[in-house]
């Protein structure tokens, strides 16, 4: 994952949204529907409108299902997976469901999309891939109300992140998925 727009942030709910929607800028729509879905979840963040989850989360299937392994790109033994692993809270919802082929999902096994495919496995998420993985962290910290959580006090919780192998030492995407693993509740 980029840098791009992440270093401002102070905050999960700041480090996910802001990177959200540069990445929306980035989002190649496939018809008009989605330019349109696209169009007002950006206009809703611009405006600080914190409807512009429920948007994103009522549009996954429509604006980032594809035919084929999210991953690798195959269409071969395909089947879904949960990009927040079960065993760090991750929520079986659709936005957190991912099509994959076996041997992706077989290498990823139990962890976070980002971990495996881009720190481990040295690629980057597709634009509509990081959305949505994102977008799961979003809701996951609302659901936890640790999206106002600082880096200051993400921090107090390294030694037990689940991540820590895989640890940029700032305030990055890893740090948003393992202290939600943890389920830290202010």
């Amino acid at each position: 994952m980029a840098s791009d727009h992440v270093e401002t942030a102070r905050t999960s709910k700041e480090l996910i949204t802001k990177r959200i929607r540069f990445l929306l800028d980035q989002f190649e729509p496939r018809n008009k529907e989605q330019k349109l879905i696209i169009q007002r979840i950006k206009e809703q963040i611009d405006a600080n409108n914190p409807e512009w989850i429920q948007t994103l989360v009522a549009n996954t299937k429509t604006l980032l299902f594809r035919n084929k392994c999210v991953f690798c790109g195959s269409t071969d033994d395909l089947g879904p997976t949960r990009l927040v692993p079960k065993a760090r809270g991750g929520p079986v919802q659709p936005i957190n469901l991912a099509i994959v082929c076996s041997q992706c999902s077989t290498s990823k096994g139990e962890r976070g999309a980002f971990e495996w495919w881009v720190r481990e496995e040295g690629h980057t998420l597709s634009v509509p891939l990081e959305i949505q993985y994102l977008a799961t962290l979003y809701v996951m910290h609302k659901s936890a109300n640790t999206l106002e959580m600082n880096f200051s006090e993400l921090h107090k919780y390294c030694d037990h992140c689940k991540a820590l192998n895989a640890c940029p030492g700032e305030l990055s995407t890893l740090c948003v998925e393992g202290v939600i693993a943890l389920r830290v509740k202010r």
